[in-house]
């Protein structure tokens, strides 16, 4: 979306694409049993290896997860376990595990040409460790060794490794990896159980689901483990504001809790650089039904920047967030209270639809989104009743030829009903303007500017130079949209889309085409860079 990018340039910020899982080929997901990585007796942060071994170290364990056909799925579990102690949130790593548990081949990375290649640089990699006066690195290279004996790869020099080191009271601990092999715990020096929590995060690639696994154990304050490797510091700063708040309302329930998150996506930094604060709100979400051992209702999704006190900042894409999720079917979607200008832009320029598919709420503080995300039957009476009562007038309004029954009087009654029970309700909200007559008469500014210089973005922030006329169906399109809704633009921007409308119109017919386009393309400019000067717009744009 050009607008977007728009947004997106004015505000000067530049976040990376997100890469998304490729379609891979079926296989049983009884094949796979996913690692319990506590089982391994390794730093929980990982450990401190040269960073040129250690990533030659995970392409190689990568490998053996999605490259060769030889290798069994008990050996790939291993790689697995082995690699994401070594690195919690290795990407390649990362996307193997969570392939391999829902019964998908993984794309293969084709680094190492033969399986003895990949093996022999875990080999080399736990021959050095061996000699190691570490007793972690002595316990990795025990589980390095025992890896490759289950691949039948460099079988003596395993077989000496393997001996060595049993013969210094050393036994590989897989017992939490495959829980049908063995005991219920690998040892009490292990770590306490890790509990997972699942929530989703709406983006403008749809909805993704954030995979909080913590665990607890000892007197030690909260562990971010992702920080300084997958998180970049967009997604921390926001998550430890929120952290602070949970601190002062809830004292000492973070002591002893490590926590890490992860993705249903093959992401690599660029994910949470990507998504920025708005990670926040669903992270911290995930932390304290970690801490209250509460479950999370799988239909809520959440977007929104945690303040210390526990108030809820906008993000600022919300509505391309939630016009993303149009094939993810049906959802409870909880949105900053903040964000209510940029929502109500949907219903000026795309009607009711999205509101009566999705049931939308407005959040102003961490507790709204805690009430909102719990499962129904521990939701206060009055929420949950709001929501039966909006899913009932979903049925109806979602039907072919369903948006005819929204002016109805008893559908109006039904809305009006959800919001006595709800009030932060925004859907019954916006469904009930629209069907009264009521629908906002402006848009906000940031939607404003995304439709005034949508059809001229490479004049004023992209690269090249339109002319007047290329591509014109989609430039056409794009100034009859200004057009079409110039009633509804942000006065601030009045002689700025004046100026673009004038340049959709010039040069066409009689003479001295070239110059009269040249001095509306400068008009343009002039106009933009004038209101990109003015500080509150400045200020408003940055929120």
């Amino acid at each position: 979306m050009k607008g977007e990018k728009c947004q997106r340039w004015v505000q000067g910020i530049l976040v990376a694409g997100l890469f998304l899982g490729q379609n891979s080929p079926l296989i049983s997901e009884d094949s796979y049993s996913r690692p319990k990585y506590e089982a391994l007796p390794l730093p929980s942060g990982g450990l401190s290896i040269e960073a040129e071994v250690r990533d030659q170290l995970l392409d190689a364990l990568a490998s053996l997860a999605r490259d060769f056909e030889a290798v069994s799925p008990q050996s790939k579990a291993k790689a697995v376990a082995v690699s994401r102690r070594i690195a919690p949130l290795h990407k390649e790593t990362f996307v193997a595990d969570y392939q391999l548990s829902r019964g998908v081949t993984p794309a293969k990375l084709g680094r190492y040409e033969t399986l003895s290649e990949a093996s022999a640089v875990i080999l080399g990699s736990a021959k050095q460790m061996e000699g190691s006066s570490e007793k972690s690195e002595q316990w990795l290279a025990l589980h390095l060794f025992d890896l490759l004996d289950s691949t039948e790869e460099n079988g003596s020099d395993v077989m000496s490794g393997l001996a060595s080191l049993r013969g210094k009271g050393f036994e590989p601990s897989w017992d939490n990896v495959f829980p049908d092999l063995g005991g219920a715990s690998a040892g009490t020096s292990l770590g306490s159980e890790v509990q997972v929590h699942r929530i989703s995060l709406f983006s403008t690639q749809g909805l993704i689901e954030i995979v909080a696994k913590g665990s607890g154990g000892g007197n030690h304050p909260l562990q971010f483990l992702a920080e300084g490797d997958l998180i970049t510091s967009y997604f921390t700063s926001a998550f430890r504001e929120g952290v602070k708040f949970l601190e002062v309302t809830r004292p000492g329930a973070l002591r002893g809790v490590r926590i890490s998150f992860e993705t249903n996506t093959d992401h690599g930094k660029d994910f949470f650089d990507y998504q920025g604060p708005a990670a926040a709100l669903p992270g911290l979400v995930a932390l304290q039904a970690l801490i209250d051992g509460t479950e999370i209702d799988p239909a809520v999704a959440l977007a929104g920047d945690v303040n210390a006190d526990g108030s809820i900042q906008p993000i600022y894409d919300v509505l391309e967030r939630i016009e993303a999720l149009e094939d993810g079917g049906s959802q409870i979607i909880g949105i900053p209270l903040t964000d209510y200008p940029s929502v109500s832009d949907a219903l000026i320029l795309d009607g009711p639809r999205i509101f009566a598919k999705h049931q939308i709420f407005t959040l102003k503080s961490f507790s709204d989104a805690v009430a909102l995300s719990g499962e129904n039957d521990n939701r206060d009476g009055k929420l949950k009743e709001a929501i039966e009562k909006f899913t009932i007038i979903q049925d109806v309004l979602t039907q072919p030829e369903g948006h005819r029954h929204l002016k109805h009087p008893s559908t109006i009654t039904k809305l009006r009903e959800v919001l006595a029970l709800a009030p932060n309700h925004l859907s019954a909200r916006m469904l009930g303007l629209w069907a009264t007559n009521q629908v906002p008469k402006q848009l906000s500014l940031a939607a404003s500017l995304d439709l005034v210089v949508d059809p001229v973005f490479d004049l004023v922030g992209g690269e090249g130079d339109p002319g007047n006329g290329r591509e014109e169906g989609d430039r056409g399109a794009e100034f009859r949209a200004l057009t079409r809704v110039q009633y509804a633009i942000d006065p601030r921007l009045e002689k700025l889309t004046n100026a673009v409308i004038q340049y959709s119109n010039t040069g066409r017919i009689g003479d001295n085409r070239k110059a009269l386009v040249e001095a509306a393309k400068t008009r343009v400019r002039d106009e933009y860079e004038a209101v990109l000067r003015k500080p509150a717009i400045r200020e408003e744009l940055m929120r």
